[in-house]
């Protein structure tokens, strides 16, 4: 699937992380998609997402542009 990012696939075997980490991690992602996709595209607006499902493989972060 494209723009949607599995944060537990980031980190490989990370066993020694906590769920509470890899939220962390997830908010950081979601920030650094919005700074990046503001500079690259700034006349556009986007969505950016965190879900933290228990139907999902962990924190999983996505974006769409919005029109």
């Amino acid at each position: 699937m494209i723009n949607h990012t599995h944060v537990f696939d980031l980190f490989g075997y990370a066993e020694e992380a906590s769920e509470e980490e890899f939220i962390l991690a997830a908010r950081l992602l979601q920030q650094s998609w919005g700074i990046a996709l503001a500079r690259a595209l700034p006349e556009a607006r986007f969505d950016i997402s965190l879900a933290t499902s228990e139907r999902e493989y962990g924190p999983v972060v996505t974006f769409c542009r919005v029109r």
